[in-house]
């Protein structure tokens, strides 16, 4: 496989950043930013952390076919960068529908961009050029531009722009026949970006190996699987691709959800991860991902894919049910599929999280079990009820929201990232959370963009 650069940027800023670079006076603009960034397996990721557009008294040349920004606003955003960040400059020929980088422009960045790189080495300094219809893209490494191929946009959609060097490459004309029902609903297009997706699978208990069993059957090819538990003979009551040959075996669960799913489909790649979710390690393999379903049933691994989802700006499915009993009665059923990542509130802000659960489940073990049996946290029991459907309901209604962001079908997420689901009743509604501005992890000077420049959890 080819490796490849990617810029990932929020949908808000790229709404943004084409607003502000695409005027209706037809005159070219310029935008500055900062960025993150991540080097995986096959692919380095530049993180677009924060904008900075130029005031129109910061240029010194602004017309139709050139542009000139002051050395004392350049020097601002070298600032910002504060010696660790990526730069990231931008600037439209709003007169071209398909533009090409200028000599100018390539003796104009190349200069700018040797600067950057004496100030701040180490890292991928990006350009992006805006027209009207495409956009060019490349990166700085080791005093010469490489070509940048793709633009990621994340938040309350899922898009691709690739670039046009990637558009060159033959593409398939249409996908198998044995999807053809789904690209009857979503279309070819859609049946493709299916394909192509990443897609990290958090636990594997009821919630997550049915997550898994509809991705494969959906398309996806390429999971990672992230479970540190073994099968006991209670999971074949909810667990997807078990049976009577796994009772009494005790086998790791990615193995038996890997090896399930590669019986579904030929050519799948599954990676398994037997490891806990909290340690450093295991995050930065999950890293790799386009997009990941979280379907732990606990608070200590929600809260670092909640931190992972803003530093690496992968967009996070939360899914999660709990079943209330009082002498064998069930009182109450709660299920939730939350959609978080850029642009929107992380779980904190939305109160899924709770400081006390975390504090005890992150205690060593023994000290843990003594708190469960004295029930010091309401709702931590040792063992709590689950029943497949009600998880499988919740299952469903995640992928589903994958399919929304890929296809824009729905109203979730765009009005509302969160849909809550009460069995009792039998209700779905969209829920609107509210981040707040100076959380650490969604917030205006949070985490977002980080990318590795920072570690997201102590436990290696």
């Amino acid at each position: 496989m080819k490796f490849l650069s990617s810029l990932i940027i929020s949908k808000d800023d790229f709404e943004l950043l084409r607003s502000l670079l695409l005027t209706e006076d037809n005159i070219e603009n310029a935008v500055f930013g900062i960025c993150g960034f991540s080097k995986l397996e096959k692919e380095t990721r530049i993180l677009v952390r924060k904008l900075f557009p130029v005031p129109l008294n910061e240029y010194r040349i602004r017309n139709y076919d050139q542009l000139e920004v002051s050395p004392s606003f350049i020097n601002r955003v070298i600032d910002e960068a504060e010696g660790k960040f990526a730069i990231f400059v931008s600037h439209s020929h709003p007169n071209s529908e398909s533009p090409n980088y200028s000599l100018s422009d390539d003796a104009g960045e190349a200069r700018l961009f040797n600067v950057f790189s004496s100030l701040i080495p180490r890292v991928p300094h990006v350009s992006l050029l805006f027209g009207t219809k495409e956009i060019r893209g490349r990166y700085w490494v080791n005093g010469k531009f490489r070509q940048l191929n793709q633009i990621k946009v994340v938040g309350s959609a899922i898009k691709k722009n690739e670039l046009p060097n990637l558009k060159t490459q033959k593409r398939r004309k249409s996908v198998k026949a044995i999807y053809d029902r789904q690209v009857l609903a979503f279309g070819d297009e859609v049946q493709q970006e299916i394909g192509k997706l990443k897609v990290g699978i958090v636990g594997l208990g009821g919630t997550g190996s049915l997550v898994a069993e509809e991705l494969v059957r959906l398309g996806v090819r390429n999971l990672i699987l992230v479970d540190f538990d073994r099968f006991e003979d209670s999971n074949i009551t909810r667990m997807y691709g078990t049976g009577k040959s796994n009772l009494g075996r005790r086998e790791l669960k990615t193995s038996i959800v890997a090896r399930h799913l590669k019986s579904i489909r030929k050519g799948m790649t599954v990676k398994e991860i037997s490891n806990s979710i909290v340690s450093e390690n295991t995050l930065v393999k999950l890293a790799n991902s386009d997009v990941i379903f979280s379907c732990t049933d606990n608070d200590w691994s929600r809260s670092v894919l909640n931190r992972l989802a803003y530093q690496y700006m992968i967009p996070v499915i939360d899914a999660g049910i709990r079943i209330k009993v009082n002498d064998f009665k069930i009182s109450g059923v709660a299920g939730r599929v939350s959609l978080i990542g850029p642009g929107l509130p992380c779980l904190w802000c939305s109160y899924h999280l709770d400081s006390d659960r975390i504090r005890v489940e992150s205690m060593e073990q023994g000290e843990r079990k003594k708190l469960e049996r004295e029930v010091y946290i309401e709702g931590l029991p040792v063992r709590s009820p689950a029943v497949i459907s009600l998880n499988s309901t919740i299952a469903s209604l995640s992928v589903t929201l994958l399919l929304s962001l890929l296809s824009d079908f729905s109203t979730v997420p765009k009005e509302a990232p969160e849909q809550i689901y009460d069995a009792l009743d039998g209700i779905l509604f969209k829920s609107r959370p509210v981040a707040k501005q100076d959380c650490s992890i969604c917030g205006s000077r949070g985490l977002k963009g980080l990318g590795s420049s920072q570690v997201i959890s102590a436990y290696r």
